[in-house]
C-alpha cells in the first residue's frame, strides 16, 4: 500500500512539473504570452498559479481576464513589453484580479503593470 501511495505522489509531482503556471480553459502554458496568444480574438480567463514571474505579454485582441488563482500570491517582477508594461492591453477588454506588479522600470520612467 505504501508503494502505491508513493507512486501516486510521484505521478502527481511529475504532472505538476509538466504543466505550466498559466491555464486557459484546462490547457496550461509555460509562457504568459503563449496563453494570451491562444485566446486570440476570443474571450477567456487566464488563471495564474502562485509565484513570481519575470514575463510580460501583449494582448492585441479579445477579452481577457488575468486572474491569480489565490489573490495576492502572484507577482510580476521587472519584465516589460514594448518598453511600456508587464501587460500591454490593446484588446477589446481586459481585467486584472489579485495580481501585484513590482520593479517595472522603463527608459521614460513610466513603467506600469
Amino acid at each position: 500500500m505504501k508503494h502505491i501511495i508513493a507512486l501516486a505522489l510521484a505521478a502527481t509531482a511529475a504532472a505538476a512539473h509538466a504543466t505550466g503556471p498559466f491555464a486557459v480553459q484546462g490547457q496550461s502554458f509555460s509562457s504568459l504570452q503563449d496563453a494570451v496568444s491562444a485566446i486570440g480574438s476570443g474571450a477567456a480567463t487566464i488563471l495564474i498559479a502562485p509565484g513570481t514571474y519575470r514575463q510580460c505579454a501583449v494582448q492585441s485582441a479579445g477579452a481577457i481576464t488575468y486572474r491569480a488563482t489565490h489573490p495576492g500570491t502572484v507577482v510580476f517582477d521587472g519584465a516589460v513589453c514594448e518598453g511600456k508594461a508587464a501587460l500591454v492591453l490593446r484588446g477589446q477588454e481586459a481585467g486584472v484580479v489579485g495580481i501585484s506588479f513590482q520593479n517595472m522600470r522603463v527608459p521614460d520612467g513610466n513603467g506600469a503593470g
